[in-house]
């Protein structure tokens, strides 16, 4: 019994630390959207005449990034970028697809940390690939506009998904800064009130926080300017 409850728990185990695959194909008229247990799974929508978003939540698994760039001819190079997290943001336009690297922030208020996220996107005609470097659906809002049939991200190509995709990672990071610069002003009236050296570190390391922000930010002009 404790052996068959060993191998239960790996298994669960080994479900967990894989990423998590689900695609969205789409037209003006049509949805469905799919969880996958296999990456190969979404392979056939390659051919569709639908729109097809496959979006992969997590890096650790190197396979099943390499077995997509080899279905839809990613460069080597790219496969690798996309596997590095310490990428800048950058554009690259090659002939039958283009790729986007970029950083999607969140802004931890108990710790007065800001963490960076790297996502991937792999844009072709008639399909977007996207890499998510944690698991976690950040991109849930363009997810939910998909499954509108009135809103425009559903009427139009996948450049229009990917824009949406980019305007959700632009709002995180005027979210963060406003976040950033609340708890300066908290912190700020705090250390008026009660003068500490406590409460002038936290300051210090806030505004840290925003040099970190604006280090991001800075590079995805070249990105959002496309």
């Amino acid at each position: 019994m404790a052996n068959g409850a060993s191998k239960k728990t790996t298994k669960k185990q080994n479900r967990r630390k894989g990423p998590e695959i689900s695609v969205m194909d789409y037209t003006k008229t049509h949805y469905e959207e799919k969880e996958l247990q296999k990456i190969e799974e979404c392979f056939p929508f390659k051919g569709h005449p639908t729109l097809t978003w496959v979006n992969i939540d997590g890096l650790g698994d190197k396979t099943v990034i390499e077995k997509v760039g080899a279905e839809f001819g990613i460069h080597p190079l790219v496969v690798e970028d996309i596997m590095t997290i310490k990428q800048r943001p950058k554009i690259k336009d090659f002939e039958s697809y283009l790729f986007v690297t970029f950083k999607m922030l969140r802004y931890h208020a108990e710790k007065r940390e800001v963490f960076a996220e790297q996502i991937s996107l792999v844009v072709g005609e008639n399909f977007l690939i996207s890499f998510q470097e944690k698991r976690g659906d950040d991109l849930v809002a363009v997810r939910e506009a998909l499954k509108n049939p009135d809103a425009l991200v559903r009427k139009s190509g996948t450049d229009h998904l990917m824009h949406a995709i980019l305007d959700t990672v632009v709002d995180s990071y005027f979210e963060v800064l406003e976040q950033l610069g609340e708890g300066v002003e908290k912190l700020e009236n705090e250390l008026v009130h009660n003068p500490n050296y406590a409460t002038l570190q936290k300051i210090n390391r806030l505004k840290k926080e925003i040099l970190l922000v604006r280090k991001y930010i800075w590079p995805m002009r070249e990105v959002v300017n496309i």
